[in-house]
C-alpha cells in the first residue's frame, strides 16, 4: 500500500514475536501505550479499552493534516467505535468463522460474536478472507461482506524451500512423510491426525511430522506414546521456515475443527504437496474446490481421515490429478492480485485518485 501511494500508520498496543519485522520502512508505527490495568480481564479487552481511551486524540491530530480512514484487522468493534468518535470511514476484516464459539466455549468469544451483530453494521465495509466466511456472516450480521483472500508470497516460499534440512528423517528418507503444521492447540485437532495415523501405519509404512508449538504438546506426546507411535510421529516444534520441510514431504493434512482461511493449506500446495483436509468452516472446501483438488473429510472422523490418507498415499495417479487441479488455482491467492483488491477498496473509500494520504 505504501508503494501504491498511501501513507500508512499502524496503530497497535502490543508487538510480539517480531510481527513487524517484514514491514516496509515507510510504514509508521503508532503505539498506544497500555496504561490500563484491570484485574481478571482478558488482555484483548484491555487493548480495546486502551485504544478507545488513548487513540482518539492521536488520530484527530493526524486528521487535521491529512484525509484519514481506518482499516482494522483486530479489535474490530473498538475500531468501529473509534471511527465514529473521530468521524472517519472504517473497513473491518473477518478472519475466523463464528463456529469457533461452540468449540472454544470462551466468554470472550461469546462477547465478541454478540458485539459483531450490534456494531458491524456501522462499518463502511466488511471484508472476509473466504467466500464461505463472507456468505455465512452475511446471513448472521445482515450486511454486505466483500471477499479478499489472504495474500501469499509464492516467490518467498520457493526461496525458503531451497534451504537445507538437518533432520535425518528428511535427509535419509525411507518412507512417505505426511505433514501437519500449526499451533499445537485444540483448534488444529492434531489429536485426530495422530489417531488417524495409527490406523494408517497398520496398513502403510509412513511417518507423520507435525510442525508447530503450543499448549497441547504434552498431551499430544502422551497420545503418541499411548498409541506406540514414537517411531512414526514426530513433533518437530516451531520452525521459522516450515516450507523446506513441505518441499520434502509427500502429503499435507489439515485436521482443524475450524478456520478462517487456512494459509498453510495454500502454502503446502504451493510447495508441491497434495492435500487432505477436514471439511471445517471455513476455507478448506473453497481451496480444495469441494473435493476436486484434494480429499475432504468430516470433522473429527478418525476412520474417514485415515482412509483419505491411505488412499492419497497409494492411489498416486488420482492424487497427482487432484494436486494438478489445486495448483492451477493458486494464482487467486498471489500477493500482487490480493494487494490490487485492497488498493481498489481503499481507493474507493477515499473516492478519488491516490495521492499521499493516511
Amino acid at each position: 500500500m505504501v508503494k501504491r501511494g498511501f501513507d500508512l500508520t499502524l496503530l497497535y498496543c502490543r508487538n510480539q514475536r517480531g510481527w513487524f519485522d517484514r514491514f516496509d520502512s515507510k510504514v509508521k508505527l503508532l503505539k498506544v501505550n497500555k496504561k490500563l490495568t484491570i484485574p481478571f480481564i482478558h488482555e484483548r479487552i484491555i487493548d480495546a479499552f486502551t485504544i478507545l481511551v488513548f487513540a482518539p486524540l492521536k488520530l484527530l491530530k493526524m486528521k487535521k493534516k491529512q484525509r484519514l480512514a481506518l482499516v482494522s484487522f483486530q479489535s474490530n468493534v473498538a475500531a468501529i467505535i473509534l471511527a465514529k468518535i473521530i468521524s472517519v470511514q472504517i473497513i473491518v476484516r473477518l478472519s475466523n468463522h463464528y463456529s469457533l464459539v461452540s468449540n472454544e466455549k470462551s466468554l470472550l468469544r461469546n462477547i465478541s460474536e454478540i458485539s459483531k451483530r450490534v456494531f458491524y453494521k456501522w462499518a463502511d465495509f466488511v471484508v472476509a478472507n473466504s467466500s464461505e466466511l463472507a456468505r455465512d456472516y452475511k446471513k448472521k450480521l445482515g450486511c454486505n461482506i466483500k471477499t479478499i483472500y489472504n495474500p501469499i508470497n509464492f516467490n518467498l516460499i520457493n526461496r525458503m524451500g531451497k534451504e537445507k534440512i538437518k533432520e535425518p528423517l528428511f535427509k535419509i528418507k525411507k518412507r512417505p512423510i505426511v505433514i501437519g503444521a500449526g499451533r499445537l492447540v485444540k483448534q488444529k485437532n492434531f489429536e485426530l491426525l495422530i489417531k488417524a495415523l495409527a490406523k494408517v501405519v497398520a496398513k502403510i509404512s509412513c511417518d507423520l511430522v507435525i510442525i508447530g508449538e503450543g499448549s497441547e504438546r504434552h498431551r499430544l506426546q502422551s497420545l503418541i506414546n499411548k498409541l506406540d507411535l514414537r517411531k512414526n510421529v514426530w513433533l518437530l516444534g516451531h520452525r521459522n521456515n516450515p516450507y523446506k520441510y513441505f518441499f520434502k514431504g509427500d502429503l499435507f493434512v489439515l485436521s482443524s475443527k475450524y478456520e478462517g482461511m487456512p494459509n498453510v493449506l495454500v502454502e503446502a500446495i504451493a510447495c508441491g504437496l497434495p492435500a487432505v483436509s477436514t471439511r471445517c468452516k471455513s476455507g478448506p472446501t473453497e481451496i480444495l474446490k469441494n473435493g476436486m483438488c484434494g480429499k475432504l473429510v468430516p470433522i473429527s472422523d478418525v476412520s474417514c481421515l485415515a482412509n483419505a490418507i491411505k488412499d492419497s498415499l497409494t492411489n498416486i495417479s488420482a492424487t497427482k490429478l487432484k494436486y494438478k487441479m489445486a495448483k492451477a488455482h493458486l494464482s487467486m491467492y498471489e500477493e500482487k492480485n490480493i494487494f490490487a483488491q485492497w488498493f481498489k477498496l481503499c481507493k474507493r473509500v477515499f473516492n478519488d485518485e491516490p495521492r499521499r494520504r493516511t
